[in-house]
């Protein structure tokens, strides 16, 4: 497969394998990604991205993580795009007791500070405030779907993976390309996630509705982690798309290189079917997402 142009995907399939290795970011190469052209189409659904704060020694978080399977999934279909962010005390490794996966991330620690995240399980839905705050408890959850469904949207965002599995096989350029549907005024960011699915490691899961009822142990070594935070593209707070005023049909590209950590790179024929990126686009004043679009590696 040579210079492969990928458009949208969206799957999750099971694989077992953990890492204690940590990323350091960013590792982006904006000059090594020649722009490309997009097609002249714009989308008309605003899609929503859930950001799950969690961890592994959190008990009561596969609850959320069972949530979000079970019931916002199913209801929102891709509309909705679900990240897993593993960071504070309770994503931390425990070697001891046999919590040894390190999925946390430079990004994802960051986020957990600036948001001020102090419970867990929790989530942002477009980083737009309900009841005062971003970051929102699981009992709020249907709620701010509630709210933020109905939305219009605003910006349009497309991507596009560009891979040479021949060439370049553990590197690939990330197009995204953002077209203003309405005049807006401000500074807007895109970012990109590299996101891992189906990582088995060990959870802790509380009992019955507290945890996750589909696993009986409540110290599963057989824990299947979901839409796990690999790394961020393009840096924390991401690069700058468009700052000042935009008129409706205003539309920008940029493109960023990513290369796989020889983290990554371990059974990467079996585990790059598990790899997606996940781009958005948001206002950096407000931290509102506007759109985000998710696109599987490898088809």
């Amino acid at each position: 497969m040579k210079n492969k142009l990928i458009f949208t995907g969206i799957a999750g399939i099971l694989i077992g394998f953990s890492s204690c290795d940590r990323v350091e970011q960013p590792y982006y190469d904006i000059a090594a990604c020649p722009p490309v052209s997009f097609p002249d189409t714009s989308g008309t659904v605003r899609n929503m991205l859930f950001e799950e704060f969690t961890g592994h020694t959190c008990g009561n978080c596969p609850s959320g993580a069972y949530d979000l399977r079970e019931v916002w999934q199913p209801l929102y279909g891709e509309r909705l795009v679900i990240v897993s962010i593993h960071a504070g005390a309770f994503a931390y490794v425990d070697a001891p007791g046999g919590y040894t996966a390190d999925y946390t991330t430079v990004a994802g620690e960051e986020y957990n500070t600036f948001f001020n995240v102090t419970g867990y399980p929790s989530g942002m839905l477009n980083r737009v405030p309900y009841a005062g705050s971003a970051v929102i408890g699981k009992a709020n959850w249907g709620n701010a779907f509630n709210i933020e469904a109905p939305k219009p949207l605003e910006i349009d965002l497309q991507m596009y993976l560009e891979y040479d599995s021949i060439n370049d096989p553990y590197s690939l350029c990330v197009h995204m390309r953002s077209k203003f549907l309405t005049s807006k005024t401000g500074t807007y960011n895109v970012v990109g996630y590299f996101v891992e699915d189906s990582i088995v490691s060990k959870q802790k899961n509380y009992p019955g509705a507290q945890g996750d009822p589909t696993y009986a142990n409540p110290y599963d070594v057989n824990y299947v982690h979901r839409h796990v935070l690999r790394d961020n593209i393009g840096g924390t707070w991401g690069v700058n798309m468009w700052s000042g005023n935009a008129s409706a049909g205003t539309d920008t590209t940029i493109s960023l290189k990513y290369n796989f950590t020889a983290r990554d790179t371990v059974d990467f024929d079996h585990r790059k079917h598990h790899y997606y990126f996940v781009g958005y686009i948001f206002d950096f004043d407000t931290k509102e997402i506007h759109q985000v679009i998710e696109k599987k590696f490898i088809e």
